[in-house]
């Protein structure tokens, strides 16, 4: 089972992951990448999109809207991004502002008609998880926070030098609420400096799955099922972008039983800091 792909920045759009040439069957990511002043005319089809300004300056066109220079981040480690969400069935138009734009496309699949929305970094809920060197940040895009989708989660989340992210290890394959619920899920990394690396392993209870897979700058990783903790090089932060969906629009994770125990470790520690 390929559990990792790699995305290699050329201009224009760029397919990376999707049920096309994977076992995912709900989600995608697709990459847009326009020189200063280009345009790229797209049409969401059977999906549900999100156009999550990885860097540079865009506007966008989407029915009757009409997003104007957004965006505007150098790196994705800046601050949160803009994203615009997109319906099923929608036409949408891109156009670079003064500097090179790069856009991540997560996408689900959807019958719902509805209205684009343009998600700004102040609509973004942010906050810190975890202690010690398994602290990490996150910024909840579209979520309960921002609820306009169907199915499409979008997450980013920032991980420190030396620190590990998805801890404990969580997994979210089975549909029983409210203690799980089934998600698939795609990791899009970034590290700065790009030399940098970590590692996610991605398994199941009964090893059917078992996998360590290096993660550099630009790597995909799928998530069909299994946990997935993740652990960053020291001298480099960590950047990735969670795309998640399911039959149904719940994040439910079930921690590992087995380290779940750190979880619990974090209030006492919390209260001596």
């Amino acid at each position: 089972m390929q559990l990792k792909f790699l995305y290699r920045q050329t201009s224009g759009v760029q397919h990376v992951v999707s049920p096309q040439n994977s076992v995912l069957k709900y989600i995608s990511l697709n990459m847009l990448s326009l020189a200063p002043g280009e345009t790229y005319h797209g049409n969401a089809g059977g999906e549900e999109i999100a156009l999550v300004i990885l860097t540079g300056t865009c506007s966008v066109k989407v029915a009757q809207q009409h997003y104007e220079n957004i965006g505007g981040r150098k790196t994705v480690f800046d601050r949160a991004a803009h994203t615009v969400y997109i319906p099923c069935q929608t036409d949408y138009t891109v156009t670079a502002g003064n500097t090179p734009v790069e856009i991540a496309i997560g996408g689900a699949i959807s019958d719902r008609k509805g209205e684009p929305v343009l998600i700004t970094p102040q609509m973004v809920s942010y906050a810190p998880r975890g202690v010690w060197h398994w602290r990490r940040h996150i910024y909840d895009v579209i979520t309960h926070v921002n609820p306009v989708s169907q199915r499409l989660i979008i997450i980013e989340v920032i991980t420190p030098p030396g620190h590990w992210s998805s801890v404990p290890p969580h997994k979210h394959d089975v549909e029983n609420p409210p203690y799980e619920s089934n998600l698939e899920e795609i990791y899009f990394y970034k590290m700065k400096p790009e030399q940098g690396f970590g590692f996610q392993r991605i398994y199941t209870d009964d090893r059917s799955i078992d996998e360590a897979l290096v993660v550099e700058n630009n790597t995909v990783t799928i998530q069909p099922k299994g946990y997935h903790p993740v652990a960053n090089h020291p001298g480099y932060q960590m950047y990735y972008l969670n795309i998640l969906g399911g039959e149904n629009r719940a994040l439910l994770p079930y921690d590992d039983p087995q380290h779940v125990w750190v979880k619990d470790l974090e209030p006492v520690i919390k209260g001596r800091e």
